[in-house]
């Protein structure tokens, strides 16, 4: 049985040596083997975000095969890992001098490992940094901002964020009324399923007393016809 300790560590101690353990079963842990008896192994492997560390504990009746990263491979990974934290985004524009720097890496990444299971993810961030370089020079010439993959004026960019927060309280405004609208309708309807029961339950005792009074609730002597004495 596998066994599993959660340690929490900072992210930029969540450097892994990527070694491998394939089970029987086919499942395959990567992460960094901590140690090893003649009964078991124990590797630490950390979560897609690289923000926890967990142990786990293997026995090796349980293990297919083993393999540990070489230096040459903990180079590689070491120096993708640098370029992964480097992520464009839509609403934020680096320092200018940030961009040769970054791009400078990638070419140097690819250089070095040209036949790297990375190097196309690596070639794409190339290619989007290159791209966006001199728009950043150019936004922090004419003091524009990055918003929503565009470079606008702060002015034309707040005008987009009011737009969009008029749009969001318009459509929550909305939400809110067919929740009131449903509301009511619900009420309405139980309302009168309410009524038509009451009525269905008054029905037999008005047909009761329709019956009592036709069969003798209150009746007349004809005098005519009394026996005299």
């Amino acid at each position: 049985m596998l066994l599993a300790s959660v340690v929490c560590a900072s992210v930029s101690s969540l450097t892994l040596a990527e070694d491998s353990i394939t089970l029987n079963s086919g499942e395959v842990m990567r992460g960094r083997i901590v140690s090893e008896t003649g009964q078991q192994l124990e590797i630490e492997v950390a979560n897609t975000d690289r923000t926890i560390l967990v142990k786990r504990t293997v026995p090796k009746t349980e293990v297919r095969s083993v393999q540990r990263e070489t230096p040459e491979q903990a180079a590689e990974r070491k120096a993708f890992e640098s370029l992964a934290r480097y992520k464009l985004d839509p609403n934020f524009a680096y320092p200018t001098n940030c961009y040769p720097a970054v791009i400078a890496a990638c070419d140097k990444f690819l250089a070095d490992y040209p036949h790297s299971a990375h190097a196309a993810r690596v070639s794409t961030q190339l290619a989007d940094w290159k791209a966006e370089y001199p728009l950043a020079r150019r936004a922090a010439t004419e003091g524009l901002v990055k918003f929503r993959g565009q470079w606008l004026t702060p002015q034309q960019a707040q005008a987009i964020a009011d737009e969009e927060r008029r749009k969001k309280e318009a459509i929550r405004q909305q939400q809110e009324e067919a929740r009131r609208r449903q509301i009511e309708q619900t009420v309405a309807t139980q309302k009168q399923v309410e009524d038509s029961n009451q009525q269905q339950q008054s029905q037999p005792d008005k047909n009761a007393s329709s019956a009592a009074r036709r069969g003798g609730g209150g009746y007349q002597v004809d005098m005519n016809s009394a026996i005299p004495y």
